[in-house]
């Protein structure tokens, strides 16, 4: 194993690419196309990054048939942990036919090594599909989407939000029932009507006050 700037691998200098490349890119999947043999067969490589996701090293560890090569955790890490300062690691492989749509075996070929990468503690950060028939490049290492918020709402302060009543948001006023009268209205026509019995006169008031006109003694 060679230390980055002096490798061969198969014949081929490994080509300078200064920079973090810790994230996916086009220049990354031209690079390791240029790098990558063009013989019309699948071939297997992992690069070595440091902290500072700069490439400090690389290795074709498989060479397969025109439609597969193999994949397996213990060849790529084996030569990883052989580069001093590694820190994460990148794999790619080349699909011969121009069609760089990751297959099934190659996601789940790329599961197995993002799980033994957490075990290792030697992450992987990407692995690459490439092709040297034209600069279409794919990503086989699923991603969880960014957390977002929910139609971009805004976030109002405590002393924006009203309280609630007890009934609810909305509560309705309560309807009026059907059935004998209540309230102010009545409370005033009975003071009315016991206001007019009060001032009525009786019997005896009436005969008196009928003989004192007659003239006649009661």
């Amino acid at each position: 194993m060679f230390t980055y700037g002096l490798m061969r691998t198969m014949g081929k200098v490994l080509p300078d690419l200064p920079g973090c490349h810790l994230e996916p890119s086009a220049e990354l999947a031209e690079w390791l196309t240029r790098w990558m043999p063009d013989d019309g067969q699948e071939q297997l490589a992992v690069v070595m990054l440091n902290v500072k996701g700069e490439i400090i090293g690389g290795q074709i560890v498989a060479v397969g048939t025109v439609d597969s090569a193999p994949l397996y955790s213990r060849d790529i890490y084996r030569h990883a942990l052989m580069v001093p300062g590694v820190r994460t690691i990148g794999i790619a492989h080349n699909h011969p036919s121009g069609n760089t749509a990751p297959s099934m075996p190659d996601r789940k070929g790329t599961a197995g090594v993002v799980t033994a990468g957490r075990i290792l503690d030697l992450p992987l950060v990407w692995s690459l599909v490439v092709t040297h028939l034209n600069s279409t490049w794919a990503d086989c290492v699923e991603r969880k989407p960014a957390i977002s918020s929910s139609e971009d709402a805004p976030i109002k302060r405590p002393e924006e939000i009203a309280p609630e009543s007890a009934a609810g948001p909305e509560s309705e006023p309560p309807e009026k029932k059907a059935g004998p009268e209540a309230g102010p209205e009545k409370e005033s026509r009975a003071d009315s009507e016991g206001s007019a019995l009060a001032t009525a006169p009786t019997r005896a008031e009436l005969v008196k006050a009928l003989s004192s006109l007659l003239g006649t003694p009661v």
